[in-house]
């Protein structure tokens, strides 16, 4: 059997090598008030939708936004969170996912992955083998393999000094 490309490519080239484990998870039928608050606490923008171990769905910070400029303020009064998110709407996730899910192999090339985001405007792709979830990569993944890519001493150097 012949090997393909990908499995030539090095580690670091490989989605699996930036992607992050799948642990912020929703059920379809979480409120928006819920699906913000783990959003807020782990300092994400995007929660997979799971319901039973099974992927159905996506949803991101813009999701949980209202569509349209709410009601008019009064100039200089404040926004509030209910002003700005869908909160009391009565709506689950499952009414605001994007269920359509592109998702990619951790053994793709971070350059497929990209383009993949760059094609379907998106800033996430959860990263499955087979049908199991196995990741989440986002544009700031990729970003930081960018930054390895064309610097790895200086990469590896900022990584250190993070710790």
């Amino acid at each position: 059997m012949e090997s393909s490309r990908d499995d030539d490519l090095p580690s670091e080239l490989q989605v699996k090598a930036w992607m992050n484990q799948p642990d912020y998870q929703v059920s379809p039928g979480a409120t928006l008030e819920e699906a913000f608050a783990v959003m807020r606490r782990e300092n994400v923008r995007h929660l997979l939708v799971v319901d039973e171990d099974e992927l159905v769905g996506i949803v991101s910070d813009r999701d949980l936004r209202h569509q349209e400029a709410p009601h008019k303020k009064e100039p200089g009064e404040p926004w509030s969170l209910r002003d700005i998110y869908r909160f009391g709407d009565e709506l689950c996730v499952r009414d605001v996912m994007t269920e359509d899910v592109i998702t990619v192999d951790p053994d793709e090339p971070t350059a497929r992955a990209a383009s993949l985001m760059v094609e379907n405007k998106v800033n996430c792709l959860p990263v499955v083998r087979g049908e199991r979830l196995v990741g989440i990569l986002t544009s700031s993944d990729l970003l930081a393999a960018l930054v390895y890519a064309v610097d790895p001493e200086g990469a590896e150097a900022r990584d250190l000094e993070a710790e």
